[in-house]
């Protein structure tokens, strides 16, 4: 489990899953939607992503190290009236070099504009399925190490 908060809300995958090379991650989120319709995926990340809505797969880009800027890649997709599964593959190639290090991921979901869509998020809190506001959960704090 990883959430960020960074400004951008980009999530650092050596943090939340350990400096790896050759190696996929997945970041995973259910998103509630009352009526569905059209919305924007936007992300960002220096490395190959690929992104799934329901079970298709809506965007790709496999290339490495390539640099990062907010809303750097965007698709369009429709939601459905309900749960919708979004699922993101973050790629890391096995560069060694000191700046092909960083493996992130930043991704946020709006109307065409830029601006908020009706959505809620989709959690297990305790045991149970609850609905929350995205950006209502905050992250755990970070275990001090040893």
């Amino acid at each position: 489990y990883a959430q960020s908060d960074a400004t951008y809300g980009t999530i650092d995958l050596n943090d939340a899953l350990g400096k790896h090379k050759n190696a996929c991650g997945y970041a995973a989120a259910v998103l509630v939607s009352e009526k569905g319709g059209p919305a924007e995926v936007r992300m960002s990340s220096k490395n190959a992503i690929e992104l799934f809505l329901n079970g298709k797969r809506v965007f790709a880009h496999e290339e490495y190290h390539h640099g990062n800027r907010f809303d750097q890649y965007r698709t369009t997709v429709a939601l459905a009236p309900g749960e919708n599964r979004l699922l993101v593959k973050v790629c890391q190639n096995d560069q060694k070099e000191n700046w092909a290090q960083e493996w992130n991921i930043a991704l946020r979901v709006c109307d065409a504009t830029g601006g908020a869509v009706s959505l809620t998020q989709l959690v297990t809190k305790d045991g149970k399925r609850v609905e929350v506001a995205p950006g209502a959960i905050r992250p755990a704090a970070k275990k001090e190490e040893k």
